[in-house]
């Protein structure tokens, strides 16, 4: 290889120049929004970023560019019930950073979500007849975290509710 090849630009390979183009027209018609422009093209909004910073194409920076409020992260944390990985989904990030900013907001992690307080979770056993499976489906839960949320509201103490089946 010689110094003249080392200092010319690297030459794109044909299917890279397609990629551009297809890429080029997609953020075109997402207005620079990356998670738009990943839906038009069937990558992920992570892909078209990086791509788009490799062939030096202009992307909106999204809700990763910019510091996320504390209020808009309980938001989107109360609309997802609290569960992280759909935050981070529904915010176009990355799991890791919605724990991140949770820490540097001081919101605890691993706790029930937003708005299920014992009361609410009384009042729903009792609607259900004391049935840990119809009030999992009205809390949206699973079975087992309503169990969990009954032992750590100390409603029933653990394996008081294997039913006697004859």
């Amino acid at each position: 290889m010689s110094v003249r090849d080392r200092t010319r630009p690297p030459r794109i390979p044909p299917f890279a120049r397609r990629l551009r183009a297809v890429l080029r027209a997609a953020l075109t018609q997402a207005s620079g929004s990356a998670r738009k422009a990943a839906t038009l093209t069937g990558l992920s909004a992570y892909h078209v970023r990086m791509l788009a910073g490799r062939y030096g194409i202009e992307v909106d920076p999204g809700p990763g560019g910019r510091r996320m409020t504390r209020q808009e992260l309980l938001d989107a944390l109360s609309l997802n019930r609290g569960n992280v990985s759909r935050t981070a989904l529904h915010l176009n990030m990355h799991r890791r950073q919605v724990q991140r900013l949770m820490a540097l907001y001081g919101l605890p992690r691993g706790k029930p979500a937003p708005g299920l307080t014992r009361e609410r979770l009384i009042a729903t056993l009792n609607g259900c007849g004391g049935n840990v499976s119809r009030t999992a489906l009205h809390l949206k839960l699973h079975r087992k975290q309503v169990q969990r949320l009954m032992i750590r509201y100390g409603l029933r103490e653990p394996g008081q509710w294997t039913s006697a089946r004859t």
